[in-house]
């Protein structure tokens, strides 16, 4: 399956990578000026390592299965292994791997082990998540952080049974490509839409989050300056929110104006047609000028 990148810039990814996934989740939020995102994992997920910070990349998606012995014959089951693999190995980074157990919620057979996690760092995948099985938790490669959904002893008979499909971790839907941000908290799929504002909006969030830290914080916070500092955090909101509509509704009133100064100084071609190499002329006026007896009304106006 073909993905689609979704490009941001590379402060915006060092910063996705700074802050953890309940901040972006706010943040998200924030851009889309409404509470009720819903793109995140419902579920407590384990991490492979805790102290790990988030980590964030496009998603390359498959599905597995262990529970059961194959139907298939071994040459099948490794045939599919290896394209599981190269699917891996190909796309847009960074990249995290993304994998459903199919048994899910009786899921038995570990995928994410030391040998799997050093493969899929070495094939240039960041990190893993999964409702299935992970262990060989003091040997799992460095730097390679895995949320999985319980921790077990066997691979019983794990293989891979579908690759680059839409997905499901514990109620959140993945679909190959989707920029996903995670850490020990779980995993959310991040909005195309949210991506160039998302960076401004964790700003804005950090920053009136510290109106109710900083008070809090100081030895002498009470129930008073509580309320002042939720006062102050509100009236920047609604400032916001006031700021923004002021350009709205300028940009609305002005836009006639602009384009009245357009088309007054460009050919009648170019009049929806916003070429900036168009010719500047002065034709329409003179046109004009030919149309009305302009010079009639300016000396009914003096008289006047």
């Amino acid at each position: 399956m073909q993905m689609v990148k979704l490009t941001f810039s590379s402060s915006l990814l060092v910063r996705l990578s700074e802050v953890d996934t309940p901040t972006v989740c706010n943040a998200i939020e924030v851009a889309q000026g409404k509470r009720g995102f819903n793109a995140f994992t419902k579920s407590t997920m384990l991490s492979s390592n805790p102290n790990f910070s988030s980590f964030v990349g496009y998603a390359r998606t498959a599905k597995i299965s262990g529970i059961n012995e194959p139907t298939e014959t071994t040459e099948e089951i490794k045939e599919k292994r290896m394209a599981y693999f190269r699917h891996m190995a190909t796309g847009c980074e960074p990249k995290i791997a993304v994998v459903e157990d199919e048994d899910f919620p009786n899921c038995v057979s570990a995928w994410w082990g030391e040998v799997h996690t050093a493969v899929h760092k070495g094939l240039g995948i960041s990190g893993a998540i999964t409702n299935g099985v992970m262990r060989d938790l003091n040997d799992l490669e460095p730097g390679f952080p895995v949320l999985a959904g319980s921790v077990g002893p066997s691979h019983a008979f794990v293989r891979a049974t579908n690759i680059g499909t839409k997905i499901q971790i514990f109620d959140l839907e993945i679909k190959n490509g989707d920029l996903i941000h995670a850490d020990r908290h779980g995993a959310l799929v991040i909005p195309p839409e949210v991506i160039p504002s998302l960076e401004s909006a964790l700003e804005r969030l950090i920053s009136t989050e510290q109106l109710i830290l900083g008070p809090a914080r100081e030895p002498d916070f009470n129930i008073e300056k509580l309320k002042q500092a939720q006062q102050m955090k509100d009236k920047i909101r609604i400032f916001s929110i006031e700021t923004f509509s002021s350009w709205f509704l300028g940009i609305i009133w002005i836009s006639p104006l602009l384009y009245a100064f357009w088309a007054a100084f460009h050919p009648q071609e170019y009049s929806t047609n916003f070429d900036l190499t168009a010719p500047i002329v002065l034709d329409n006026f003179i046109e004009a000028w030919s149309y009305a007896p302009f010079s009639r009304y300016f000396l009914n106006t003096f008289l006047i």
